[in-house]
């Protein structure tokens, strides 16, 4: 079972962000040269915090209560070992954690992009990156009929979430998927049904 708690070095991550920017830090490091890699870095870890912490939440809402034994339970057959694919490009079927943390996720990303007609890519990674996603989990695929499209990579642990969001006039549509191991996001294989 996934635990609730969050990995120390993410804990660790969030403190010294919040400590660098609640005693005015910056100004004194404004003072001191950095490289920008290394500047870089912090807020790619800043914002890896911030994710781990949402889909950390997410899970807590969706994962089984073992105890009281009212809580959705994972069908027998839906073992991690049975939704291996044979093609390790094809779409892993979610269980049933998964596929509600995912639909969190999608309906999330959607209601945040309602109403915006988001025109190129540019636009759709830095809505993206301000919900929370790192721009190194949000991954750029082929346009469709012109609509820019993303790929996320939501896979914490062993799990293997993935959302694709497209681009249209009055919004996004979103579609969850599972990735395997290994395997990127954008090498999935997903069949598009609006050809």
């Amino acid at each position: 079972m996934r635990s609730n708690l969050l990995p120390k070095y993410v804990l660790v991550a969030a403190l010294g962000g919040a400590l660098l920017t609640g005693y005015g830090a910056p100004s004194a490091l404004a003072a001191a040269p950095a490289s920008a890699a290394a500047a870089a870095s912090v807020g790619d870890d800043a914002a890896e915090a911030r994710f781990l912490e949402l889909h950390d939440l997410f899970w807590q809402f969706c994962a089984p209560d073992i105890g009281d034994g009212d809580g959705p339970t994972v069908p027998p057959g839906d073992g991690t070992i049975d939704r291996l694919p044979v093609d390790p490009y094809a779409p892993v079927r979610l269980d049933p954690t998964e596929q509600c943390v995912a639909d969190r996720h999608a309906r999330r990303v959607a209601n945040a992009f309602s109403g915006t007609d988001v025109t190129d890519y540019t636009a759709l990674l830095t809505k993206l990156t301000s919900l929370r996603y790192p721009a190194a989990r949000v991954h750029r695929v082929p346009d469709h009929l012109g609509e820019p499209r993303a790929r996320l990579d939501l896979r914490v642990g062993s799990d293997h979430i993935a959302l694709q969001v497209t681009a249209t006039d009055l919004g996004v549509t979103t579609e969850t998927f599972g990735a395997s191991e290994g395997v990127s996001v954008t090498d999935v294989l997903l069949r598009d049904f609006r050809s």
